[in-house]
């Protein structure tokens, strides 16, 4: 009843013709709904207004989610699924995109189960898409099991780029990983080591360093479809930065010896002496 609720206030000045299907996820930053109209199913997230300020953030946030999805459309990326229709009104700001059925951590616990040869599909595709966004300058943020969609004959397409999640959070608070990251409560922690930062927060973010923390993530999610378990939990995530945990013993579990050498680069502390997406 109370997701009920929360539905009705938030979400009942959608377009007209939009129906309600069922609330998607625990996010307590953004809430999602899948919808149906006359065109299909498609998913609704809302950022709830707290302040007279977050007009302009949102409108800020969704002019970069409209050039992402501007610049998809042109370059032409078949693995990618951008959000789509943008709005707001004095309660929240809203994003639209299709909907599909199963995210990949849904699709790895579901029958019949993936085997070798199309994890290797998967892969593939996923490493395809963020290798042409990369190649076009756009980086994704959140790459986890979570935001890349599985059809039912296994075309992959990673979704809901996160421009307006914060690139850095305390390594001593906990909280803002679990706001903003952690929308289904699973722990697991796909988030480079240099995210996280203690003391002063730092104010400058290159495109070379967020291709990179990019790559971490992948290796991360590379190594959960394989593995059929995160690499990482937080706790385990900040002990592997202080050189106190070492996930080789889960990275030996993946069945196929170039994926795991893969893995083990990608996902290395030293941003530095990971590979880019986009090498030949």
């Amino acid at each position: 009843m109370g997701n009920q609720l929360a539905s009705e206030v938030y979400f009942d000045e959608l377009p007209e013709g939009y129906t309600i299907v069922q609330q998607l996820g625990k996010s307590r930053f953004l809430k999602t709904l899948q919808c149906s109209c006359v065109d299909g199913q498609l998913v609704v997230k809302a950022y709830i207004k707290n302040t007279d300020e977050d007009s302009s953030l949102i409108q800020k946030y969704q002019n970069e989610l409209k050039a992402i999805h501007t610049q998809i459309q042109y370059y032409v990326n078949p693995n990618v699924l951008t959000f789509q229709t943008f709005d707001q009104n004095d309660k929240a700001g809203y994003m639209m995109r299709q909907y599909i059925h199963n995210n990949l951590y849904e699709r790895m616990h579901t029958r019949p189960f993936l085997i070798d040869i199309e994890k290797l599909w998967l892969t593939y595709q996923l490493m395809k898409a963020v290798e042409r966004c990369h190649f076009f300058g756009i980086s994704h943020r959140d790459i986890k099991t979570e935001n890349v969609l599985v059809t039912s004959w296994n075309w992959l397409y990673l979704t809901d780029f996160a421009p307006y999640k914060p690139t850095y959070i305390p390594e001593d608070n906990p909280a803002n990983f679990y706001y903003f990251y952690d929308s289904c409560e699973r722990r697991k922690c796909c988030i480079a080591p240099e995210r996280y930062y203690t003391g002063e927060i730092p104010q400058e973010v290159e495109e070379y360093d967020l291709a990179k923390m990019d790559v971490f993530s992948l290796g991360c999610t590379i190594a959960e479809l394989w593995i059929e378990s995160g690499l990482f939990t937080y706790s385990e995530l900040i002990q592997y930065k202080r050189g106190t945990y070492d996930p080789q013993s889960k990275i030996s579990k993946i069945s196929n010896p170039t994926i795991q050498n893969m893995v083990r680069i990608m996902i290395e502390k030293d941003k530095t002496l990971r590979p880019s997406v986009t090498d030949p």
